[in-house]
């Protein structure tokens, strides 16, 4: 994806650093906010949901449409990821096509 950029060799790693930067200052925000607002840490030992993050949402809410609206965010999350996965793997196998880097 940085064939369009000018200075790719500056621009590109610099913004790969950066963006794992805020990413990682965000997601330690957001653990700290939810650590902070958790009440019973027993509970995680055997949790009454499939997944013990439900249950850290649904303490911290109180609310079951809470957790979904929360739950929901870290699929759509996840959903973008994959999607960013399959994007850049599908343009390094079309660069490496290109250039005859593919067998075939």
């Amino acid at each position: 994806m940085s064939e369009e950029i000018e200075d790719a060799t500056i621009i590109v790693p610099r913004s790969v650093v950066f963006s794992y930067f805020y990413n990682g200052l965000m997601g330690l925000g957001m653990l700290i906010a939810l650590l902070y607002a958790y009440s019973d840490l027993s509970v995680l030992e055997d949790p009454p949901r499939d997944y013990a993050f439900l249950e850290i949402y649904y303490q911290v809410t109180h609310s079951k449409a809470g957790t979904a609206v929360m739950a929901s965010f870290v699929l759509i999350m996840q959903f973008c990821a994959t999607i960013s996965v399959q994007t850049s793997a599908s343009r390094m196998l079309w660069s490496f096509s290109r250039d005859k880097g593919v067998p075939g």
